[in-house]
């Protein structure tokens, strides 16, 4: 029989083989993150990298996702989604107020990371470390329910490193198998224990396609300008001295050159000084002077903006062309902060059916009986209110250059202190994640606060 015959004949064996239904989760934790740690020293080569726009590494978009502009817009898509409700919806109440009461804890969680990583590096990968809790609570008032019920809960949705990973699994079919990881170095993880988000997955890539693909030209040339920009200010922040002096000598008979020589070096350091005769104005005498400059400084600035500008705009509006660094009329703004709000809504649907394909039905599995009806997560729609102030940022971010201000009007939104250290956190239906997820509200805060102060360095860099 031909090889390609042999191969053909197990991949449809493969797809005809009744699946093995785990009723008990793995056990452990097995992963470890694998955080990239990109390099911020050294030229500007080392850096950013070699200019490759067909070639982009997971480390270069790790580089990329340090960038304050990029930092920016990361946060704007992720905290309006923070804020969204949902619903558990199944014909059984207890199911529902059952899986409900695993999520919630981790829900800020995932959609920080699927709406973060996942939009920055395509793909968002995840270790379900289960545990089993004798007394979970379950309560929903509507429907009646008030009880404790003991059972497998998430301890924890791992946030794994995309460039960490060795491989993606997929078997015969190409399905999603699990990981080869870096951390432990070749350790496999089995599909069971992954949980795995894919931004636009299509032919079976499960890396998925990242927003910073086409953010890579505007942060490669800002990278640039800045470097540039700071080596005209090293060269034109302090101006030349220039000292002129009538032709002839002192009483003393020392030339007038060598005096004016002696005082050009008394008032400078490191700065260019130089003296001529004053001869050529009509008049010889003495004078001092500063040497005027063209003023290209804010040529500079103009350009940056433009560069921030077209980097949010790839990373907030991806599927618009954003290859012109024109920030467009107001009109144009409104209708490009409408797709914008819709993406949010189409981002979050994908998280959620993300979430009902991979983890509900493991929570049904090890919890209830073999027939129970699965439940879905459904996302609550944006309101008018809501997509009007997500706009509104947007607006306030491409439009005026005012992105630190705009992602603390979010910050403030979902509950996230960055202004005032004391300002009280929201609890209870307001907060902007379930208080049992401490730690993930405290990274919230901590990122947020390093983006609006960051924001505020560059906002008093441009005066």
């Amino acid at each position: 029989m031909p090889k390609w015959t042999q191969r053909f004949s197990r991949i449809l064996a493969l797809a005809d083989a009744p699946a093995a239904v785990v009723t008990t989760p793995p056990e452990g934790e097995r992963a470890g993150h694998g955080r990239t740690i990109a390099g911020t020293l050294g030229d500007v080569d080392q850096r950013i990298g070699t200019y490759n726009p067909e070639r982009i590494s997971q480390a270069t978009f790790a580089k990329m996702e340090r960038h304050f502009t990029v930092r920016i817009g990361l946060a704007m898509i992720y905290l309006p989604l923070l804020k969204v409700g949902r619903s558990i919806e199944s014909p059984d109440p207890v199911v529902n107020a059952f899986v409900k009461a695993v999520l919630d804890p981790v829900w800020g969680s995932i959609v920080k990371s699927c709406a973060r990583t996942g939009v920055s590096r395509g793909c968002a990968a995840h270790e379900l470390v289960w545990e089993h809790e004798e007394r979970i609570h379950l309560l929903d008032a509507e429907a009646d329910v008030d009880t404790l019920i003991a059972g497998w809960t998430l301890a924890k949705v791992k946030d794994i490193d995309p460039g960490s990973l060795q491989a993606i699994a997929v078997d015969g079919l190409e399905n999603f198998a699990g990981y080869k990881l870096g951390v432990p170095a070749g350790v496999p993880l089995d599909a069971e224990k992954c949980f795995h988000f894919t931004n636009e997955l299509a032919f079976g890539n499960w890396w998925g396609t990242s927003r910073l693909v086409g953010a890579y030209d505007p942060w490669y040339r800002h990278v640039l300008l800045w470097d540039q920009a700071m080596r005209y200010m090293e060269r034109r922040g302090t101006p030349a001295t220039h000292v002129s002096f009538p032709p002839g000598e002192n009483s003393d008979g020392v030339s007038n050159a060598q005096t004016a020589a002696a005082i050009a070096g008394g008032i400078t350091t490191d700065d260019v000084a130089f003296w001529t005769p004053s001869v050529k104005t009509g008049e010889a005498g003495w004078d001092i002077e500063y040497v005027k400059d063209d003023q290209r400084a804010q040529g500079f600035l103009e350009m940056l903006n433009a560069h921030a500008s077209w980097i949010l705009r790839s990373l907030l509006i991806p599927d618009e062309v954003v290859t012109s660094t024109e920030v467009g009329s107001q009109a144009k703004a409104t209708v490009h902060a409408d797709i914008f709000t819709d993406g949010e809504e189409g981002l979050l649907a994908d998280i959620c059916d993300a979430v009902n394909d991979q983890i509900i039905p493991r929570i049904i599995r090890y919890n209830f009986p073999a027939g129970t009806v699965l439940p879905r997560i459904v996302p609550a729609a944006m309101g008018d209110a809501e997509k009007l102030f997500a706009g509104e940022v947007f607006k306030l971010a491409v439009v005026g250059g005012q992105a630190p201000i705009a992602i603390a009007k979010l910050a403030a939104m979902v509950g996230i202190p960055v202004l005032d250290e004391e300002v009280p956190v929201p609890v209870g239906p307001d907060a902007p994640v379930d208080p049992a997820d401490s730690a993930n509200l405290a990274e919230l805060t901590a990122d947020i606060r390093d983006i609006v102060r960051l924001g505020r360095l560059q906002l008093a860099a441009r005066g």
